[in-house]
């Protein structure tokens, strides 16, 4: 692996690490959004401390950081197999685990929509809206975005004439998104998930 890759890797790394919710509640609310409601930083607990509009906008910067930084490797690298799925990876990596905030980040949801978004938009558009759909239905977050990711995953590979690289790189996302939210996912199956209250702030 030259230098080129290496340096592209870091700043992917470092693009991951700006993260939507901590930079709104910094800056907008001279807080951390990590001391209130579930104590992580990402769009949905934007959504139960501050609201509807924060929430929209933190979650369209999260995704739009995975978009360029997914764009950045296509320009600088190209797209070979290897360099974009670790492209991806970094760019959610340093959205989970920021070098920034003690290693203390969100949950990688957003940033893996546009990731996606750049590799099958006609796989993470239906994969967004069953996302919404089963948090309308069942009022579980964590459960509308664990499974459209999961339907994610297993689309790539049912969609005949996907690239390699999004083959391999939306199901290691997967299993990344089930870690971060491996808590709701036990939670969930004791049916102990609290249940999102719409138009609730905490």
């Amino acid at each position: 692996m030259t230098i080129k890759y290496i340096l592209v890797l870091i700043a992917e790394y470092l693009i991951g690490c700006l993260n939507g919710a901590l930079l709104y509640s910094y800056v907008f609310r001279h807080q951390d959004i990590r001391q209130y409601g579930s104590g992580n930083a990402g769009s949905t607990n934007v959504l139960r401390v501050y609201g509807v509009v924060p929430a929209l906008c933190v979650f369209a910067f999260d995704a739009l950081k995975g978009v360029l930084g997914m764009m950045l490797c296509y320009r600088v690298c190209g797209r070979g197999d290897l360099i974009v799925t670790l492209c991806a990876l970094a760019i959610v990596c340093g959205h989970n685990w920021p070098i920034f905030t003690n290693y203390k980040g969100g949950k990688g949801i957003a940033t893996t929509f546009g990731i996606a978004l750049t590799m099958n938009p006609w796989i993470a558009v239906p994969a967004f809206t069953m996302a919404m759909l089963i948090l309308a239905i069942t009022r579980i977050m964590a459960l509308g975005t664990v499974t459209a990711v999961l339907a994610g995953a297993v689309a790539v590979w049912v969609i005949p004439n996907q690239p390699l690289y999004a083959r391999i790189t939306i199901p290691l996302l997967f299993l990344m998104t089930a870690w971060q939210h491996r808590g709701n996912i036990a939670r969930i199956l004791k049916g102990e998930e609290n249940k999102f209250e719409f138009g609730k702030k905490e």
